[in-house]
């Protein structure tokens, strides 16, 4: 059900940006340039997509603390002694200090952008 919800949710999303991508300037102020009294509306579309993106990252980062430490190589269905090409146990040891670190890492960078592309739209 979550999947599912998550699935429209994105493709929902990707259909409201492209028929609001084509359409006419008279219809979506959106399309215009700055400077014709819309400076506002990217501000706010700045710091809409800031915070989402922000929210998402920080899901992902919190979700690195749910995985197991080790995570099994078998595949499903397949007898016990198929391993997929390892040398011990078929396992795979996660080492949550780096998936934190190269998870949390666009998170990071995207503070930087974001403040430099505020910064650039408030003239």
């Amino acid at each position: 059900m979550k999947r599912r919800l998550i699935a429209l949710l994105l493709v929902g999303t990707f259909l409201l940006w492209l028929v609001g991508s084509y359409l006419l300037p008279e219809v979506a102020p959106w399309q215009t340039m700055p400077g014709e009294g819309n400076l506002s509306l990217f501000r706010m579309a700045l710091v809409g997509s800031a915070a989402l993106f922000v929210v998402i990252q920080i899901l992902l980062v919190a979700s690195v603390f749910k995985f197991p430490q080790r995570v099994s190589r078998y595949e499903p269905g397949a007898a016990s002694e198929e391993v997929l090409n390892t040398k011990d146990s078929g396992d795979i040891l996660i080492k949550r200090g780096w998936e934190v670190v190269w998870t949390a890492m666009p998170l990071i960078a995207s503070f930087g952008l974001f403040a430099v592309s505020y910064w650039m739209l408030s003239g």
